[in-house]
């Protein structure tokens, strides 16, 4: 899509003059801009919510990337759960540095608390299969980017596209579009884009700060001995 859209700034609609492999190369490019801005701006790197898979009761590890074929995976940010077969709402693993002790004889019905180190999620085993949902922050590594990718990231299509319109277009001698691009992504006469954004750039930005500011992800409170038997 990002492609497509370009193409259109390009007004090569067929692909004539401008091959994938070519705006995929200027789309990378784009690609590490945006993800620099969100580190800027403290932002989440590029958030993604894979698949859920489901854990086999008894389990006491796992590794979420060779479950789910994460890709650029970075850091942790939600695990949730909720007994596998049913439409239950899922709700929050909290994570700890050191699993509480459960009595091995009774497991509890579903995880409550996780340990995160060397990519792996330890946890006591639960009486039952859970199904997971893993939230993580992107490494954000553009070189895994090519068609199969889908990129997580609400609303910034109109910058990728635009971004690796105005990066792609002056290689081909598309002067004209080329300034069009760049004013649409990044704002016009803008000489520090990436400290200072403008166009779809900041409205990326914008939509990222009021939906961190409106949505922020509070574990529940540990009490000492809650699950505990």
């Amino acid at each position: 899509m990002i492609c497509n859209c370009a193409l259109d700034y390009l007004g090569d609609e067929r692909g004539n003059v401008f091959k994938t492999p070519f705006l995929l190369r200027w789309a990378r490019r784009a690609f590490d801009e945006m993800v620099d801005v969100m580190k800027n701006f403290q932002l989440p790197d590029v958030l993604v919510v894979p698949a859920t898979f489901v854990v086999t009761a008894g389990t006491t590890m796992f590794d979420p990337q060779a479950e789910t074929q994460l890709t650029g995976f970075g850091d942790p940010r939600l695990l949730e759960e909720r007994a596998n077969g049913t439409t239950d709402r899922f709700t929050p693993v909290r994570m700890v540095d050191i699993l509480p002790q459960m009595d091995p004889g009774a497991p509890a019905d579903k995880f409550y608390f996780y340990t995160f180190h060397q990519e792996k999620v330890q946890v006591n085993p639960a009486s039952q299969d859970i199904e997971v949902r893993f939230t993580y922050y992107s490494s954000g590594n553009a070189e895994l980017l090519d068609e199969t990718v889908t990129i997580a990231v609400d609303d910034c299509l109109n910058f990728l596209a635009a971004a690796t319109a105005a990066k792609a277009a002056p290689g081909k001698g598309y002067t004209d579009e080329a300034a069009r691009a760049k004013t649409d992504a990044y704002g016009a006469n803008n000489p520090n884009p990436l400290a200072n954004p403008g166009g779809y750039l900041q409205a990326l930005v914008d939509s990222k700060l009021r939906l961190l500011q409106q949505s922020p992800v509070v574990p529940p409170m540990y009490r000492a001995g809650q699950f505990r038997h």
